[in-house]
């Protein structure tokens, strides 16, 4: 189901369904639906839509970001709109900015679709 709030879990933390609120896990925050707020985790954070912040030692993954996304590896096989942070990013369809070593966005033109340090789609 969903849930609304403080969520924190020493593995995981999260909701079914839409989470909206802070979520902070120790390996994982995510939702199967929507994560809208702040979430933060040891591991990763997941969900289908990203809506806000997220922030992760490892992997930030989703279908959708609407917002920030700061991991070593971020990867959004759909639509990122914002900034995305880390070693690697990665976004199907880009409308912002994504800073770090190797920046991935394939709705890019040749030649700027992979890129060192930053990238830039609108």
């Amino acid at each position: 189901g969903d849930a609304t709030g403080l969520m924190f879990g020493g593995l995981a933390a999260g909701a079914g369904a839409d989470a909206t609120g802070v979520m902070i896990g120790g390996l994982a925050a995510g939702a199967g639906e929507e994560m809208r707020g702040l979430a933060i985790a040891g591991g990763g954070v997941g969900a289908p839509r990203v809506v806000g912040v997220a922030l992760a030692l490892g992997h930030t993954k989703s279908e959708g970001l609407r917002g920030i996304a700061v991991s070593a590896y971020n990867r959004v096989e759909g639509r990122q709109t914002g900034l995305s942070i880390g070693v690697v990013n990665y976004a199907e369809e880009l409308h912002g900015v994504q800073i770090g070593v190797v920046n991935i966005a394939r709705s890019n033109r040749s030649g700027l679709r992979v890129t060192p340090l930053i990238n830039v789609g609108f």
